[in-house]
């Protein structure tokens, strides 16, 4: 058994060796590939508004460079402590995956201006993730209490009442949602 492992080595080597001879005789892998430079986002502009700062924040969120985004939103903080701001710092670490993050900016955006609704919704949409759907029922509630106009506000309770298995209530909210907007099931 020894000899046919031995022996198969060295026809792997008898093919590997022509193989690496050939790529070697070629152009560097440098010449027929072109650089890819990274994306190079500058620091927050020390100068610029916070309302600059907040639009870039979200351009660098919708471009899915998630921790930029939160750099921005931060420097705009220092410049104009606002909920928004949170909330959105919230929404960055959220698609991260960093839900502790997450969770303190929406408490902290909520503490900041009580009645301010996409950050109970926020709240609650995490909480669902983390499928404490009691909770998010809870944060759903505050932001329909705060805003009853938002179709996308019913319908997150509708799907937190129907993973609680409570049906009735999930139908009547996503009627609601309906009535509000015909779309809502529509988008993402």
């Amino acid at each position: 058994m020894g000899r046919f492992s031995s022996f198969g080595s060295i026809i792997l080597l008898a093919i590997a060796v022509p193989l690496c001879a050939q790529q070697s005789s070629t152009a560097p892998a440098s010449a027929t590939q072109p650089e890819v430079a990274p994306l190079r986002i500058p620091p927050p502009p020390e100068n610029a508004s916070p309302q600059e700062l907040e639009q870039q924040g979200d351009e660098l969120r919708s471009q899915k460079a998630f921790l930029d985004s939160i750099d921005y939103y931060r420097a705009a903080m220092k410049k104009d402590d606002t909920a928004s701001l949170h909330n959105k710092a919230g929404i960055s670490y959220f698609l991260l995956q960093r839900d502790r993050d997450a969770k303190k900016e929406y408490q902290h955006a909520i503490k900041l201006d009580k009645s301010y609704p996409e950050a109970h919704n926020n709240l609650g949409a995490l909480y669902y993730e983390l499928h404490k759907y009691g909770s998010a029922i809870k944060e759903y509630k505050k932001a329909l209490k705060l805003n009853d106009l938002s179709a996308s506000f019913h319908k997150n309770l509708g799907t937190a009442y129907f993973s609680e298995k409570d049906f009735d209530n999930a139908s009547r909210e996503y009627q609601r949602a309906m009535e509000l907007d015909p779309s809502v099931f529509e988008r993402q």
